[in-house]
């Protein structure tokens, strides 16, 4: 698979527009520069993983909705920034890291009000919870 830029960016500026913001005012809730904006809803380049994580809680949606089409698409990318993020830490870092993940993780499958905004996701992707 690989990452169409260009499907990125007119995801990021559609969100942008529907929710009345400018570039400038996403470029500031993103912590990004407005060049750095519109580079990416051109599709002229991709921005990172952190920086697209920056935008999308700039645009109060998920990243998911950014990055694929299909989230199973985009599991490699998801398993690579993990292990990029990882990769300096300390083993007790690491396993304080894990401990969370799987806290986390269990937190998502047993908070009532998480699961059915996980389903929603999982619907709007044409996915089904637990594939």
């Amino acid at each position: 698979m690989t990452i169409d830029n260009k499907k990125i960016g007119k995801r990021i500026r559609e969100a942008r527009v529907k929710r009345h913001l400018t570039q400038e005012e996403l470029a500031e809730g993103a912590g990004v520069t407005v060049s750095y904006v519109a580079n990416a809803e051109s599709g002229n380049s991709c921005p990172s993983l952190d920086k697209l994580f920056e935008i999308a809680d700039a645009l109060s949606i998920w990243i998911g909705e950014l990055l694929c089409d299909n989230v199973r698409e985009s599991d490699w990318v998801f398993r690579k920034e993990i292990m990029e993020t990882i990769k300096d830490c300390s083993e007790g870092e690491k396993t304080a890291l894990l401990y969370h993940l799987k806290f986390f993780k269990r937190i998502l499958r047993e908070d009532e009000e998480l699961k059915e905004t996980i389903r929603q996701w999982d619907r709007k992707k044409g996915k089904q919870p637990n594939e």
